[in-house]
């Protein structure tokens, strides 16, 4: 029963999620009391079964990526396996922080759209790379927030773009970026500056609900969230303490 229980708790997330890493599904299976052990044997034992694949990240071969089978035919979708490999990474670092996120009971739901957007709750809207739901007012009230993961540089006008259709979009009262290193933070930071600029005097736009986070070194987990500070340390909205609003043993 138990063995039939741990087989269903890992299958239930990597569908979940789409992509994870490993060891991230292992850990977070340690608060059901799952030894780590026993977890890989049985992960082992589903991907001999054909149930779920494993893929070596691209840039460590060390980590494992796990993925279900239906999600094959969207990450294939490009015919450059180079590219594939580096959505799953992207993802599975999405799934990993998500993961470690939802832990927190401020939490009341988060979920990643990687590879099916028909659940997100906004549809006909961007869609980010995940969706958090938090608790508000004694858990009489929810608001939601988006989460974006960039890892590498991007065009200006694209970050642009994309900053003023979330400062337009009602449907979430914070979007939390989560950058892999100080610079693309930076750049982040000077772009929304400057379209804030151009839309001053618009009360259709809200660019004060973006908060920007970065790794604080090249050697950390981008799927632990202990692994960023947030870029304005004098900001009252930072992401550690919207999750700690509703939980006072964890200020």
């Amino acid at each position: 029963m138990k063995e039939s229980i741990l087989n269903e708790q890992i299958l239930f997330n990597i569908n979940k999620w789409g992509a994870i890493y490993q060891d991230d599904l292992i850990n977070y299976l340690t608060i059901f009391n799952y030894n780590k052990k026993v977890s890989r044997i049985y992960i082992g034992r589903l991907s001999k079964k054909g149930l779920i694949t494993k893929i070596p990240d691209v840039k460590n071969s060390q980590k494992l990526i796990l993925i279900p089978n239906s999600s094959k035919t969207f990450y294939n979708s490009s015919e450059d396996s180079s590219v594939n490999t580096a959505y799953y990474a992207h993802d599975s670092i999405t799934s990993g922080l998500c993961l470690d996120i939802g832990k927190h009971s401020s939490v009341a739901d988060i979920n990643s759209f990687h590879f099916n957007s028909e659940g997100f709750s906004n549809k006909g809207e961007i869609v980010p790379d995940a969706e958090i739901v938090f608790w508000r007012n004694n858990r009489t009230n929810i608001t939601h927030g988006a989460i974006e993961i960039e890892i590498n540089q991007k065009n200006k006008l694209k970050i642009s773009n994309k900053l003023i259709h979330y400062s337009k979009n009602s449907h979430f009262s914070h979007v939390f970026y989560f950058f892999s290193n100080h610079s693309i933070a930076r750049t982040y930071n000077l772009v929304l500056a400057e379209t804030e600029h151009k839309f001053n005097d618009n009360n259709n736009y809200n660019f004060n609900k973006f908060i920007f986070l970065y790794r604080k070194a090249d050697n950390l987990n981008l799927a632990r969230l202990d692994s960023y500070k947030t870029l304005n340390t004098d900001s009252m909205n930072t992401f550690m303490d919207l999750l700690k609003q509703n939980n006072p043993k964890e200020k």
